[in-house]
């Protein structure tokens, strides 16, 4: 980074020694900053598997309680309601199955 010399060899291992700490530190803020955005991405992912779940359960719940009040009608909306979310919860773990297998083969450990 800095190429900062002295005529004493202490002080030019004291540079180094500090040069070294800030190289660490900036790697440091940028994996603070790599897991934050993971954080933020499995926030979203949370969210987006848990709307549909709201909704599979509200429908589940309404035919459950009121079956018998429910025309045939409004049983089956609830009923399609359900068969959607689940389509969509199946596609959205099928597209995290693929970022996560495309992370894994760019990424190898």
């Amino acid at each position: 980074m800095y190429t900062l010399k002295s005529k004493d060899p202490h002080i030019n291992a004291l540079l180094e020694l500090l040069e070294d700490v800030l190289n660490q530190n900036v790697l440091l803020e940028k994996e603070i900053e790599t897991e934050k955005l993971k954080n933020q991405e499995y926030a979203s992912i949370i969210t987006s598997i848990r709307t549909p779940l709201t909704v599979i359960r509200t429908s589940a719940t309404i035919v459950n309680h009121y079956y018998q009040q429910l025309s045939s009608e409004k049983r089956n909306i609830h009923l399609d309601n359900i068969d959607s979310q689940v389509e969509y919860i199946i596609q959205l773990l099928q597209e995290l199955s693929i970022i996560s297998s495309n992370n894994l083969h760019a990424n190898p450990a």
